[in-house]
């Protein structure tokens, strides 16, 4: 619950919404639920914390672990998932049994979900990049005694931002497109 206030926080304290993308949060879960292939990849590409709403993070987490106690030869039935998070006290959290319907409705294609898990990982690192920048800048208002040291501390915080690595396989860029057709 923490971490809902700091998001909110966070995007009051700046101004703007946090990098996000829902819409692929929710295909990425609702495909899960569905796909034996969306599990695994995501399950490789991507952990609880990625995902910006919290209720997500932990839908992720009560999935895999069906998945992992057996439920891994096709679809994870929702009483399955609603029974692990109601154990862990977060079903009414995540927004009780009845969102499941909503999710399995958005579940997107296998195929996509390379795809999506790329851009959550993406706004992941961008979250964390509005985050480092966000203590900069209120570390630059204080004037700093030593300029040159806080310059120093700035970029070294920057790089501390993980660039993302989930790459969608199968995917033809339009170079690639256009070399195949020459």
């Amino acid at each position: 619950m923490a971490e809902n206030v700091s998001r909110i926080d966070e995007r009051e304290r700046h101004g703007r919404p946090s990098p996000a993308d829902l819409d692929a949060e929710r295909g990425i879960l609702g495909a899960m639920m569905l796909w034996v292939d969306a599990r695994t990849h995501a399950a490789r590409t991507l952990s609880p914390e990625d995902f910006f709403r919290p209720a997500h993070g932990h839908l992720f987490d009560a999935i895999l672990r069906v998945h992992g106690a057996g439920g891994d030869h096709g679809q994870i039935d929702a009483r399955s998932v609603a029974d692990v998070l109601r154990r862990n006290g977060l079903l009414d959290m995540v927004g009780g049994s009845e969102m499941f319907i909503g999710l399995l409705a958005d579940g997107a294609p296998p195929s996509t979900v390379p795809r999506l898990c790329a851009v959550v990982a993406e706004m992941r690192a961008l979250r964390t990049a509005v985050s480092v920048c966000g203590e900069v800048i209120t570390e630059a208002y204080a004037v700093p005694s030593d300029v040159g040291d806080f310059l120093d501390r700035f970029v070294a915080r920057a790089r501390t931002v993980e660039v993302p690595t989930v790459t969608a396989p199968n995917v033809m860029t339009l170079d690639d497109f256009s070399a195949a057709t020459t």
